[in-house]
């Protein structure tokens, strides 16, 4: 799925860090800022970079006076290893807040077809898992408003696709 896309983002079962089901759908109302990560990721630049700036972002939303609602969706490219429990585990050793943080796992199908569609492409290499990074910021409708290759982006920039346009 690409920016100007004419329908939402699929629907799709998942599982959060409390084990509990949910759909994408149930997101539906607010802004979601989607990331893909891994927790046994070893590279810096790669997922826990993508965890740092997603954070950095939730900061810089909080200091925004009106700001429409924003919800973060980290869904993991690792179903084998990171289950709801370490998904949790993830969460509380790296301070994510889970008011505003969903990390989210399931059926491995399900969730390859979630990261070909929102153009993410993972391997598994060597016991590690190598993909491209990709973060979507998709709308209350769950439309694309913008996809932000690699960790090439700044909260600023973010915030800026959700201010209203007149």
């Amino acid at each position: 799925m690409i920016a100007g896309q004419e329908k939402p983002a699929a629907n799709r079962p998942l599982v959060n860090q409390e084990g509990k089901p949910f759909q994408l759908y149930d997101l539906k109302g607010k802004y979601i800022f989607l990331s893909f990560i891994f927790t046994r990721c070893p590279q810096p630049k790669m997922c826990p970079l993508t965890v740092t700036l997603n954070k950095t972002l939730l900061e810089a939303w909080k200091k925004q006076k009106g700001a429409p609602d924003l919800q973060f969706l980290l869904v993991t490219l690792d179903p084998k290893f990171d289950s709801p429990s370490v998904l949790k585990n993830y969460a509380k050793a790296r301070h994510i807040d889970l008011k505003r943080f969903t990390l989210a796992t399931g059926d491995p199908q399900t969730l390859s077809s979630m990261a070909a569609e929102f153009q993410i492409l993972a391997l598994p290499e060597n016991g590690m898992i190598a993909h491209n990074m990709t973060n979507t910021l998709l709308d209350p409708n769950l439309m694309i408003v913008r996809s932000y290759s690699e960790n090439q982006w700044k909260p600023e920039d973010i915030l800026k696709e959700m201010t209203p346009k007149p």
